[in-house]
């Protein structure tokens, strides 16, 4: 035998040696119970040759088994799940197309086959069914077809492994006869249905019908409807009242809720009344309007995970946290201080802005939602704080240009009890193009004059005291002010 050809042999025995290590793996034996499937080996041979021919494999040694060694694993792998398709689906075998010459092997292969199986065969070589023998009967002429077509198998491999220069001929509709019995039992089919299909096909259901309720929501529970909803919920829980016309979200709000970062809502036609709960149980003043807000929400921190069964020992902040707030349209703010009489007949000293939020039952042994905004911008702006009343009393009135700030509300914790004062911290930068401000009885007008900081409890405020500072045109001067008013 020439050197070239024991080195072809050499390369299909080591191609055989991996494949049946493959098949005979714990893992896929169940798929092979008659032995291992050496069509593979005769098909990934094929591959072997036409990648040759290609020059896409080096003619060393070295390069032809593992190239060999990676093209049977991976026609390996396709036929497992074949197997595995038919098994469970119960699909026919592959319906045979046969070629118009037979190749030698094949006549060499329908050689060794017994004489009285012969005939049954080569009609299967054929294509089609041979004519029931009339002496027999149907289940001995199905032993003979099944007898007749293993030892066909068998021969056509062996063949085919001693005749390298005639197995790269052979047309693979012919290797299907090459192929070993398939399985006709399931392993495992209850622990497999119990523990693989039966979690699966419920965790599937459970996506499928959490995806329904989430796309539904997006549908159904947004914008004018979700305004409302809002609106009900908060306006209940807090003295004053919270009204928003609109509010819009997007599909991306879950991705953003698992990955902890700021989602974009859209509100549209915000409005804050005064505390009036506690106080008459009647609507008076509104105290804050927008006309419409772009803003970021970090959803998971307003979920109230320790009230929702997580223990109090891991403390997760229950906070509406807004990281930027937007707004070209117009909006307003009056934040007023004024003396209320609440139904028990106790008069008190609110502030308007504030005390709306104002929860109407306090849990003590529980801390309550915080309010932080970490950067808001609002185009126009009408602003009016007033503080007069008292003895030593302030008031400002502005049209605000390019306003920016920062808002931070903590609540207190559990053991510090309710403050008799909110822990307000607040950051305020913008442009007056207009307005007065006035000190006890001294009203100055104000133009053009920059706010470059109006802050309580940030940068170099202390908690409690405002410190403010700009300069403009007073009363068409120049004026700058700063100073801290405690």
């Amino acid at each position: 035998m020439p050197p070239s050809s024991q080195a072809e042999l050499d390369l299909l025995a080591d191609g055989r040696d991996v494949l049946e290590r493959w098949c005979g793996s714990p893992r896929f034996r169940y798929l092979y119970p008659d032995g291992p499937n050496l069509a593979i080996l005769l098909e990934a041979y094929q591959e072997l040759d036409r990648r040759r021919l290609l020059g896409r494999v080096r003619e060393r040694p070295a390069s032809l088994r593992r190239a060999l060694r990676r093209i049977v694993l991976q026609l390996a792998h396709g036929d497992a799940l074949a197997r595995t398709r038919r098994l469970r689906w119960r699909y026919p075998p592959p319906r045979l197309r046969p070629p118009h010459v037979r190749p030698m092997l094949m006549e060499l292969a329908l050689g060794r086959v017994d004489a009285d199986a012969r005939a049954l065969v080569e009609a299967r070589l054929e294509g089609h069914w041979a004519a029931p023998d009339p002496g027999s009967t149907l289940a001995t002429e199905a032993v003979r077809e099944q007898r007749g077509l293993g030892q066909f198998r068998e021969a056509l491999v062996n063949e085919a492994l001693s005749r390298p220069e005639q197995l790269t001929r052979l047309h693979p509709q012919f290797l299907l006869f090459a192929a070993s019995p398939a399985p006709t039992v399931r392993r495992y089919p209850i622990a497999s249905f119990l523990l693989v299909k039966l979690p699966l096909r419920l965790l599937s259901g459970v996506v499928l019908l959490l995806v329904a309720l989430y796309v539904g929501a997006f549908a159904f529970f947004n914008d004018e409807r979700l305004g409302t909803f809002v609106s009900d919920r908060v306006s209940g829980l807090v003295e004053g009242e919270l009204r928003m016309e609109r509010i819009h979200w997007e599909l991306p709000l879950i991705f953003d809720l698992v990955t902890g970062r700021p989602t974009r809502v859209e509100v549209e036609n915000v409005t804050v009344w005064e505390a009036y709960a506690s106080y008459g149980g009647e609507r008076k003043r509104r105290t804050a309007f927008a006309r419409r807000l772009e803003a970021e929400l970090t959803l998971h921190e307003i979920i109230p995970w320790n009230r929702l069964g997580v223990p109090e020992a891991i403390e997760i902040p229950w906070a509406l946290h807004f990281s930027d707030v937007r707004s070209e349209e117009e909006a307003w703010f009056v934040v007023r201080e004024y003396d209320a009489t609440t139904d028990q007949g106790e008069a008190r000293s609110l502030l308007s802005l504030i005390d709306a939020f104002r929860p109407l039952e306090i849990d003590p042994d529980r801390r309550g939602l915080s309010f932080w905004i970490d950067q808001a911008h609002l185009a126009r702006t009408s602003l009016d704080v007033d503080f007069m009343h008292g003895l030593e009393g302030w008031r400002t009135e502005t049209e605000l240009r390019d306003l920016s700030f920062a808002l931070r509300f903590d609540a207190p914790e559990v053991e510090e009890g309710t403050p008799p004062t909110l822990p307000l911290r607040f950051d305020v930068g913008g442009r007056a193009i207009q307005g007065y401000f006035a000190l006890d009885d001294i009203e100055v007008p104000l133009e053009d004059f920059d706010l470059g900081e109006l802050s309580c409890g940030m940068g170099q405020a202390a908690l409690g005291d405002v410190r403010f500072a700009g300069e403009g045109l007073a009363a068409a001067s120049p004026l700058a002010l700063h100073g801290t008013l405690q």
